[in-house]
């Protein structure tokens, strides 16, 4: 995950929403939850 994954990521975590996070960091909510769709398929690949 690059330094803009991990702004999304304790964007999300702060605000508790995608859909601000996407406003706040001027991204549309399909790349936010590309980026939590990332997260995910990583975890589970342990």
């Amino acid at each position: 995950m690059d330094l803009a994954g991990i702004e999304m990521f304790l964007s999300i975590v702060s605000t508790k929403s995608i859909s601000k996070t996407a406003d706040d960091l001027f991204l549309s909510q399909s790349t936010v939850n590309g980026l939590t769709f990332t997260i995910t398929l990583t975890e589970c690949d342990d």
